[in-house]
C-alpha cells in the first residue's frame, strides 16, 4: 500500500493512501486522500491491511460497520436503528481504537463514573459490546477477551412500571386544552385499549370498526414511517370503549377524514412533550406506561391472563408474566392469604 505526497489546489501538501479493496468480483485498487500528516495516512494504511488480513488490529468502528450490516439484512428498521444508536454511543464512551487495544481497565474506569440511574443503559452498552466481540468471532477468528469479562450492573427492580389509576388519567385528560383533542384520543386508546404508542400513532380511518381497532402495522418513533408490526402477535383487533369510539368517529368526521387518512397526524416526540408538560402533579408518566396502566387495571379486575396476553399483542404468555411480574405476585398474595384463612 504505497504511500503518495500532492497538494490541493491551494497548495497544501497532503498524502494520499492507494490500497487494495476486495469486490464480489475480486481485488480492486483505490485510493483514499485528503491525510494532512504522513502520521495520519500510515494509521489508515495499517487499519486497511487489518481488515484485508482480519486481525485484531481492526478499528472498532470497522467491525461495527459491517456488524450492522449484518443486523440490517436481520432485523427490522426499528430494532436496527437501536443498534445503530448503541454502537455510536459506545464509540462516543470509549473511543474508537484497534480492536485489541481495548481493556477490562479502560472500560472499569469509564463506567465507574456513572451513577446507577445510568446501569440500565450501561448494562445494554455491554450486552451490544459482547455481540460485537462474538460477531467478531464468528466472522473474523478475533476476540477481546477483556470485552469477555465486562460483568452486568445489578438492578435492583422493585417496579419498572410506572401506572396511573383511572382517576389520575382522567385528571390528565381533562387539564388537557380543549384544542388538543387528538392528543386526548391517542392518549385514551393506549390506558384504555392498550396500544403500543407507534401502534396508535399508524392508525387510518379505515382501521375503525365495530368498537374496535385493527392493528396491522405501527410508526417508528425515530423515523416517523410507517413499518408492520413488532411480532406477528402484535396483529389483532381490540375492542374499546364505546364512548372512546365515537368520539374518535366523531373527530374523523368532523376533520372530514377518508378511509386512507391517518387519525394521528403529530410525532411520537409531540406526544411525549404534551405528555410531560400536564402531568403536574401526578406521577411521572410514559407513554408506554399508559399502556402498563392498562394492564394494571386489567390484572386488578381479575382477567384471564391469556386474554390479556393476546390484547396486548404479546407472542406468548410466558412474555405477559415476566413483564408484570409484580402485579401477578400481589394476586398470589391475594390468593395465599385467602387460603391460609380457609
Amino acid at each position: 500500500m504505497p504511500i503518495y505526497k500532492y497538494k490541493n489546489s491551494k497548495g497544501i501538501q497532503l498524502y494520499r493512501v492507494v490500497y487494495n479493496t476486495k469486490t464480489t468480483k475480486g481485488n480492486k485498487q483505490t485510493a483514499k486522500r485528503g491525510f494532512k500528516t504522513l502520521k495520519e495516512a500510515k494509521l489508515f494504511e495499517a487499519n486497511e491491511i487489518a481488515k484485508n488480513e482480519k486481525s485484531s488490529d481492526m478499528m472498532l468502528s470497522d467491525i461495527i460497520e459491517i456488524y450492522l450490516e449484518d443486523k440490517k439484512k436481520r432485523f427490522k428498521t426499528n430494532t436496527y436503528i437501536g443498534y445503530v444508536s448503541k454502537t455510536k454511543s459506545i464509540i462516543k464512551l470509549f473511543g474508537d481504537k484497534k480492536f485489541k487495544d481495548y481493556t477490562y481497565t479502560q472500560f472499569h474506569n469509564v463506567m465507574s463514573a456513572y451513577d446507577k440511574k445510568d446501569f440500565t443503559k450501561l448494562n445494554a452498552y455491554i450486552m451490544t459490546l459482547k455481540n460485537i466481540n462474538k460477531f467478531a468471532y464468528k466472522v473474523y477468528d478475533i476476540k477481546n477477551r477483556d470485552i469477555e469479562k465486562l460483568e452486568y450492573f445489578k438492578i435492583n427492580k422493585v417496579n419498572d412500571y410506572e401506572i396511573w389509576t383511572n382517576k389520575q388519567f382522567n385528571s390528565f385528560i381533562d387539564s388537557l386544552p380543549s384544542d388538543r383533542l387528538d392528543y386526548k384520543l391517542y392518549y385514551q386508546l393506549l390506558f384504555y385499549g392498550g396500544l403500543r404508542s407507534g401502534e396508535a400513532l399508524a392508525l387510518q380511518v379505515k382501521d375503525i370498526k365495530n368498537n374496535s381497532v385493527d392493528i396491522s402495522k405501527t410508526r417508528i418513533a425515530a423515523t416517523n414511517k410507517i413499518n408492520s408490526p413488532k411480532t406477528k402477535s402484535s396483529i389483532r383487533s381490540v375492542t374499546i370503549p364505546k364512548k372512546l369510539m365515537q368520539d374518535i368517529i366523531d373527530y374523523v368526521d368532523r376533520q372530514k377524514m377518508t378511509d386512507n387518512d391517518f387519525i394521528f397526524m403529530f410525532t411520537y416526540s409531540n406526544a411525549t412533550m404534551l405528555l410531560k408538560k400536564y402531568t403536574n402533579d401526578l406521577p411521572n408518566m410514559r407513554l408506554h406506561g399508559l399502556r402498563h396502566s392498562h394492564a394494571s387495571i386489567l390484572f386488578e379486575n381479575d382477567m384471564p391472563i391469556s386474554a390479556i396476553s393476546k390484547r396486548l399483542g404479546h407472542s406468548n404468555i410466558t412474555m405477559t408474566l415476566n413483564i408484570y411480574t409484580h402485579l401477578t405476585k400481589k394476586s398470589s398474595d391475594i390468593l395465599n392469604n385467602y387460603i391460609l384463612e380457609i
